[in-house]
């Protein structure tokens, strides 16, 4: 939250603390001229649990990025969040690479009762409707991932080979890994 917060502070020409601050566990930026804070899911869930109707009313907008992550500070930040956004006047964007969208949609979508009478020709008009929330998806090129493990990695440089694998060297004799000769033979 601090780099963060730090680069837009910088990118708009200015200094943390002034329209731009960020709220983490033992250290604050924020002034009453702040209007976008940066913060942690720890710190969001306290300012909720000490004052729900406050942080209703000094928070008009919450981000939540990285929603995906799924650590337990992050969930029950959407959950209390979900609910502030459905009683009070609140906007809730959830951010997620990697998520499945229609997931987070059916989470958030919320069940209405329209008021409209029901018409002979139309039963079905005054039951429960779903209110689907909007989505925005970011075209992107996805890119293969490949892992290496560290095994691999030096196998690939030639620094370390397995002793397994070895055919020239003398490897350990608990079988571990050799260095490899820095002269070619």
């Amino acid at each position: 939250a601090i780099a963060v917060a730090e680069r837009v502070a910088s990118e708009r020409g200015e200094r943390v603390g002034q329209s731009v601050g960020f709220e983490v566990r033992f250290e604050s930026a924020v002034s009453s001229a702040t209007r976008l804070v940066f913060a942690t899911p720890g710190v969001l869930l306290r300012k909720i649990a000490a004052d729900p109707q406050h942080f209703a009313a000094e928070f008009s907008h919450v981000v939540i990025d990285e929603v995906h992550e799924e650590d337990k500070d992050t969930e029950f930040l959407v959950v209390a969040c979900r609910e502030l956004a459905r009683r009070r006047n609140l906007r809730l964007v959830v951010m997620s690479a990697t998520l499945a969208t229609d997931k987070l949609v059916d989470y958030f979508s919320t069940t209405a009762t329209t008021t409209a009478t029901t018409t002979a020709a139309d039963p079905q008009h005054d039951s429960a409707a779903v209110a689907r929330v909007p989505t925005i998806s970011i075209g992107a090129k996805n890119f293969p991932v490949v892992a290496f493990y560290l095994e691999d990695v030096l196998g690939m440089t030639g620094y370390y080979k397995s002793a397994a694998s070895a055919t020239r060297g003398a490897a350990s004799a608990k079988g571990g890994l050799w260095r490899a000769p820095l002269t070619p033979d």
